[in-house]
């Protein structure tokens, strides 16, 4: 087995692009890459409890894993093991590779480490024909879980992406509540101005633009939910400062022209839902499709 695409077809492992493969390895969700710095290997499982993974952690520097198969770092976490063979390092090959896996992964089974019958995320067993292969592209680990999994996958790795509140699994309710917190400087410009000014419909896009930044720092869920709670959050703070104005008005005996205060609200609203989908469109284009979130792999 001179190279890695030899031996990942030897396994049964099928390929996600050049040099990058997944699949069932020895009753593991694995995947089986080249990356800038050498192999990597990364093991979906689940620990019940800590015991197994120090027996586990035991075992690898028992055996000197690092220099009896060339492993340049390992890791393990609850939920994956990381393997690293470095082509800065000590010369390895894919005859260490498919020597280590030959060894080690009969230990998992020993260990009572849960295999790909197993869903990750809920700790159930997947039936026949009832999982799927799912990908978490910043770290490369393959999962097959149940299909009605995907969502907690997505929040976990929108949470491990987030460059704000990253301890917090991101929601729909926690997006929506500060797009309407981050919409409040733009509420209360839209109740001084309109009853005073024709060009104050510009003010929904203002409106739009906080919105998706609270629901983005919040971080609120990706989703499908997302854009139709980002314009109920418009249309909420729009109404909200049409009544603020209307409810001044009316307590200093100003007149109020409410067909006129219906039509900005419209506009605004519509301008609002403008700038949200030229937002949620770019940010769709800078993207990277294959490296960014969940990917479906079937």
């Amino acid at each position: 087995m001179s190279n890695l695409k030899t031996y990942a077809e030897s396994e049964g492992l099928m390929p996600f692009r050049e040099d990058h493969f997944f699949g069932n390895l020895k009753g593991y969700s694995s995947a089986l890459f080249t990356n800038p710095a050498g192999k990597q290997l990364t093991v979906n499982i689940r620990f019940f409890d800590a015991e197994q993974q120090e027996k586990l952690q035991s075992l690898l520097q028992a055996a000197d894993v690092k220099t009896n198969y060339h492993i340049h770092r390992y890791e393990l976490t609850q939920e994956k093991l990381y393997f690293q063979w470095c082509s800065f390092a000590e010369k390895y090959s894919v005859e260490d590779i498919s020597a280590f896996v030959a060894w080690f992964f009969p230990h998992l089974t020993e260990y009572g480490i849960s295999g790909i019958r197993v869903c990750p995320e809920c700790g159930k067993e997947i039936l026949p024909l009832s999982g799927h292969w799912y990908m978490m592209a910043h770290n490369r680990t393959v999962h097959y879980i149940h299909s009605y999994c995907r969502g907690s996958l997505m929040q976990k790795e929108q949470q491990a992406t987030s460059c704000f509140r990253k301890n917090k699994i991101p929601t729909y309710k926690a997006g929506f509540l500060w797009a309407l917190l981050f919409s409040l400087p733009g509420t209360i410009l839209w109740s001084i101005l309109v009853t005073k000014s024709d060009a104050v419909p510009i003010i929904g896009i203002l409106i739009g633009l906080l919105g998706y930044l609270g629901y983005t720092l919040a971080p609120g869920r990706r989703g499908a939910a997302k854009l139709p709670l980002l314009f109920a959050s418009t249309l909420l703070c729009l109404l909200a400062g049409t009544g603020i104005a209307g409810l001044v008005c009316a307590i200093s005996g100003q007149t109020v022209d409410t067909v006129q205060l219906s039509a900005y609200t419209f506009i605004g609203f519509i301008l609002g839902v403008v700038i949200l989908l030229i937002l949620q469109l770019v940010a769709f284009m800078f993207r990277d499709k294959k490296m960014t979130g969940v990917i479906d792999l079937e």
